[in-house]
């Protein structure tokens, strides 16, 4: 059910719609309003305003952005540590290596998923299609192979 309650601003009073239940007003906003309707059918003014937030907010997204690519480093650092060589054992960061089981299902390399900010997501399931293996057991692993 839908009700209006009049809530205290600066300069007076405002109303604002609420759905009754445990919905947040935002979202019962938007609901109403069925953004995903009107932004399909407004598309430009989306990419233009988009494009205006951007050029008004360059530094503040450029630093998420910075921010977001050292967080999905460390992480990785940190998972990466608890991993070791599947053939000898050896789990020093600097040695470890993904082998790709089959290299025609791979997505892209571990280190530019990391340096680009991928999702966790996607980059552990690149992981899963992969082999632990230190430097010299993998240069060994390719070697018989000429590749």
């Amino acid at each position: 059910m839908i009700r209006s309650q009049q809530v205290g601003v600066a300069g007076g009073l405002q109303n604002r719609c609420l759905l009754e239940g445990s919905i947040p007003s935002g979202l019962a906003r938007k609901l109403m309003m069925g953004t995903v309707a009107w932004r399909e059918a407004n598309q430009e003014k989306v990419k233009r305003y988009r494009r205006d937030w951007y050029a008004r907010n360059k530094a503040k997204a450029r630093g998420k952005v910075y921010q977001r690519r050292v967080e999905i480093r460390e992480w990785f650092k940190t998972l990466k540590g608890k991993l070791a060589c599947k053939d000898c054992g050896e789990n020093h960061l600097a040695c470890l290596e993904f082998h790709h089981r089959n290299p025609d299902e791979k997505e892209e390399n571990l280190s530019t998923m990391v340096h680009n900010g991928w999702s966790k997501k996607r980059i552990l399931a690149e992981i899963e299609s992969c082999e632990v293996m230190c430097v010299n057991c993998h240069r060994k692993f390719h070697w018989p192979n000429g590749d």
